[in-house]
């Protein structure tokens, strides 16, 4: 039996019933006491109190075959708005979205940051310019997740590496984002990692409870994804497999840097096998050739239901494509992994970006000390 004062029994109420509603969708009173298990006077009493706070709204009635029609309530979408953000050398792209992840607003810009006491003015503005069309304030922006490439420390999410972005390296972009956003919750994620995530929620991973996203553009890097979690690594560099040591097929390897002279054995970085210079003159077969060394290497470590192929070529080639990596993997002694093509495109950074912060926004909602205290005062759309 669950015990407790009055005030913490309401607030795991509260949240009982938040979470039903964002699970379920619009539900009638009786069905949130059948979800939740609340007695009819407290389900009553509670459901005017979050109404009173803007957490839920009413949503119509619902026939009812014994007595009168049934009122309908629903989460607020506009109880909170969540961003995501994603960097580029060149671009910086915003994507405001309430708590059901319609959007409300997008905005880009040149990036133009060339020193750490810029970016969180940066992106300030650019999450204001996002929010002119819809005419919130981005005091209402409550969670925003920033995706950047590169290596992430998982702890601190401090950029440790990024050949892109030098001027984000070892800076805490949080600290700074979080200072020029009080209220709002910050957090940084890696550019492959949020592709994945959107893919599994949208695309062409969202049945498949372990993938491996294998992203092919100006260079290459995977993401792992087991039962909704994103493997990371103790120190955020899984994915990171442009450092494999593949065969050097007709590749004159680069020795040119220090990295690349130390590769043994004659072979090459996977991200010189892969790079777009070495791929302009290739036709389809022997592109995948190529990307099935690195898919094979996934599959053959991490045992994935399904392999999702995103980035450029992707975008390039379609299905036709992930059909050509299927067929090379053939010779694998085990179970292949389905090969699919990634189905969101350029959009799919943003959007994983958008999906986190609206994670967390609900999770936050759903076990708030009290959800008067956090949820801002914004009208019902």
């Amino acid at each position: 039996m669950t015990s407790g004062t009055p005030r913490t029994l309401r607030t795991l109420n509260e949240g009982a019933v938040l979470d039903a509603l964002f699970r379920h969708g619009p539900l009638t009173r009786p069905e949130i006491e059948q979800l939740t298990g609340l007695s009819k006077p407290a389900a009553a009493r509670l459901l005017l109190r979050v109404e009173e706070a803007g957490v839920v709204v009413r949503d119509g009635e619902r026939a009812s075959r014994s007595g009168p029609p049934a009122q309908v309530w629903r989460a607020n979408p506009r109880a909170a708005l969540v961003a995501g953000i994603t960097v580029t050398a060149e671009r910086i792209a915003a994507e405001v979205c309430d708590l059901d992840g319609s959007p409300l607003g997008e905005a880009s810009a040149d990036n133009t940051v060339t020193d750490a006491a810029q970016i969180a003015p940066a992106l300030r503005a650019l999450l204001e310019a996002a929010l002119t069309d819809c005419g919130a304030d981005v005091a209402q922006v409550r969670d925003v997740t920033i995706g950047v490439p590169g290596v992430i420390d998982p702890i601190p999410g401090v950029l440790r590496h990024s050949g892109r972005l030098p001027a984000w390296v070892g800076v805490d972009v949080i600290g700074l984002v979080a200072a020029e956003l009080p209220g709002t919750t910050v957090y940084t994620a890696n550019d492959v990692g949020l592709v994945l995530i959107a893919e599994a929620e949208f695309g062409a991973a969202r049945d498949a409870a372990s993938v491996v996203l294998v992203w092919v553009g100006s260079g290459i890097k995977a993401a792992f994804l087991r039962d909704g979690e994103l493997m990371l690594g103790p120190h955020g560099s899984a994915g990171e497999i442009g450092s494999v040591i593949v065969p050097a097929f007709d590749v004159v390897p680069d020795r040119s840097s220090e990295r690349s002279r130390a590769v043994p054995g004659g072979g090459v970085l996977l991200e010189q096998l892969l790079q777009p210079s070495a791929l302009q003159a290739l036709e389809l077969p022997a592109i995948a050739d190529r990307l099935a060394v690195a898919v094979s290497s996934a599959a053959a470590l991490l045992d994935p239901e399904r392999v999702v192929i995103a980035g450029s070529l992707s975008d390039a080639y379609g299905t036709a494509l992930a059909d050509a990596v299927q067929e090379r993997l053939g010779f694998l002694p085990h179970d292949r992994p389905d090969v699919r093509c990634g189905e969101l495109g350029a959009r799919a950074q943003v959007r994983g970006a958008v999906c986190l912060s609206q994670r967390s926004a609900r999770a936050r909602l759903v076990g708030a000390g009290s959800l008067a205290d956090v949820v801002l005062p914004v009208s019902a759309r």
